[in-house]
């Protein structure tokens, strides 16, 4: 599964309002769970800044062994991140979730864990449509957390600003 930097900040934050939901996503999850190394930068940055850098130490220290594991960018997927955020440019996509897309697609997943349902929906809705090569072409793509988003925040967005309390529920 590949994670986006939504669900990475609220399992890493007790107080967010998907917290428990997305430990459970991560912990349940079959296979590796990859973050994409533009994502490690921005999660990094929101959860020094956010929950504090304890939070940080905790989430670098979850790599490895059943942990997370770095899903690199290659340089066929900046050309494919470009399109996407030239063809996405009013939504904006945004360089981090065009990478995500990008290394779903090369590495032929089906599943990415997410709480971006606005950039995802659109971008795999017509990703789909277009039949364009992808996993998403198929009525496979599992966008995790979805659901979960709606159900929990029901559009108001999470409060994300508290302190990490309890550290070792990080997944």
């Amino acid at each position: 599964m590949l994670c986006d930097t939504g669900v990475l900040l609220a399992a890493g934050n007790v107080k967010d309002q998907a917290h428990q939901a997305c430990l459970k996503l991560l912990r349940q999850a079959e296979g590796p769970l990859l973050v994409p190394s533009p994502v490690l930068g921005e999660i990094g940055y929101l959860l020094q800044s956010r929950v504090g850098p304890q939070a940080e130490v905790i989430f670098l220290k979850s790599f490895g062994g059943d942990g997370f594991h770095i899903a690199e960018l290659e340089d066929q997927d900046i050309q494919r991140m470009a399109g996407l955020v030239e063809t996405y440019i009013d939504l904006p996509l945004g360089i981090v979730d065009a990478a995500v897309i990008a290394i779903a697609e090369r590495l032929r997943l089906t599943e990415i864990a997410t709480l971006d349902h606005r950039h995802f929906n659109v971008a795999l809705y017509s990703l789909a449509s277009a039949s364009v090569g992808s996993p998403f072409g198929s009525p496979g793509i599992s966008l995790l957390a979805n659901q979960i988003y709606r159900r929990m925040l029901a559009g108001t967005g999470s409060r994300r600003s508290a302190k990490l309390v309890d550290a070792e529920r990080m997944a």
